[in-house]
């Protein structure tokens, strides 16, 4: 097993994106929260190698008790996907709790998907919990996209697999190359449990994972903080530099 990356969200202006892109961290963003010039920089970050991941904000939409136009959603993926040449991720239409739902969401664009993936873009499919047992739903969501070459996406706060369905979907025959857990970090108090899942069952199984680690990241000595400090000290810097000049 081994952690291939831990996407570092909640950036809900465009001066924490600068912070996140500045210290080279794996960035996840809401696609309802980027205005312009977010949209700009990630975009930019992820031309350049940066790790992007953007959804879809159903859970967010779960929370208020709000639907969601998937249309325009899978509309702003593709414009993304093209505008990074592939170098992005993105996670597949879901209703959170709702396996059924999720499914026809699957079915509906299952071919722009499929040529979501073909150009390169990494597509996580959450599997919603239902009348399918975790492996079952998995194999379900292979069948309707007619590959496997997605990322398994765990949820992990609302309508979250626990840890019996997690051994469950690694105890199958085959197992995912790649899991996804959405909504926890290596901080998270049951990460652990988890790792110790994931190593029992399919130890060749490559982790990632995403979550709020932004007030994490502020403070004294901390990256986004120290970042901010010591761009502005260039500015002041800079400033000073040029008056000096002008003399």
């Amino acid at each position: 097993m081994s952690l291939a990356t831990s996407y570092c969200s909640g950036a809900g202006n465009i001066t924490d994106l600068v912070a996140l892109i500045e210290v080279g961290a794996a960035i996840g963003v809401e696609l309802g929260r980027l205005d312009g010039p977010s949209r700009s920089a990630i975009i930019e970050y992820a031309k350049g190698g940066g790790k992007v991941m953007v959804d879809s904000g159903a859970f967010g939409a779960f929370k208020k008790g709000l639907k969601i136009d998937f249309d325009q959603i899978m509309l702003q993926y593709e414009q993304l996907v093209w505008a990074t040449g592939g170098n992005i991720a993105i996670v597949a239409p879901d209703i959170i709790g709702e396996q059924e739902k999720t499914f026809a969401l699957l079915e509906k664009y299952r071919t722009r998907l499929c040529r979501l993936i073909r150009i390169g873009a990494t597509v996580l499919v959450p599997l919603q919990k239902g009348a399918l047992g975790p492996y079952q739903a998995w194999q379900a969501a292979v069948k309707i996209l007619s590959t496997d070459r997605f990322v398994v996406a765990i949820p992990s706060n609302k309508a979250a697999f626990s840890d019996e369905d997690l051994a469950e979907l690694l105890s199958g025959e085959k197992k995912p190359a790649q899991i996804h857990f959405l909504g926890m970090t290596t901080a998270s108090r049951n990460w652990a449990r988890k790792k110790a899942i994931v190593l029992t069952f399919s130890p060749s199984t490559t982790i990632s994972m995403d979550g709020c680690r932004i007030k994490a990241m502020i403070g004294k000595g901390r990256a986004i903080t120290t970042c901010q400090t010591q761009n502005r000290s260039k500015l002041v810097e800079d400033g000073f530099s040029g008056f000096l000049a002008g003399l």
